[in-house]
């Protein structure tokens, strides 16, 4: 094989073997991926939230990218069922809004107290 095409061959392997070092370091977590960008109707739905959240709820709440995140003051999950916690804190029964109308895919309820996670869900709309 002549010597032009073997460098532009094992060229075209290390850009190859770089994009998959990426993808795999990005997966498991060594390099961060860039942050989702919401829309500012997001955005404006997202400050509404936590303007009637904190009118309403004394825990604090956060949007964290795609996750809210409930900080409690049980250091325990006391529901039988451990996604009843995280239920309790879902848009739709905490203010009827859509987990869409404020670019949620999940929601966390984490204790105050050691910041372990106490109930986790995907957010999607209620049955």
């Amino acid at each position: 094989m002549p010597r032009p095409i073997k460098v532009i061959l094992y060229c075209l392997g290390f850009f190859l073997f770089l994009g998959i070092l990426t993808s795999v370091l990005e997966e498991v977590g060594f390099k961060e991926k860039p942050r989702q960008q919401f829309s500012e109707q997001v955005k404006k739905n997202r400050e509404v939230y936590m303007m009637n959240w904190e009118k309403v709820i004394p825990n604090k709440g956060v949007f964290v990218d795609n996750t809210f995140v409930v900080m409690h003051k049980n250091k325990t999950n006391p529901f039988k069922n451990k996604d009843d916690f995280a239920m309790e804190f879902h848009p739709e029964i905490v203010q009827g809004v859509t987990c869409e109308s404020l670019g949620v895919e999940y929601i966390q309820i984490r204790s105050i107290h050691h910041d372990n996670l106490l109930s986790g869900i995907r957010c999607e709309k209620r049955k």
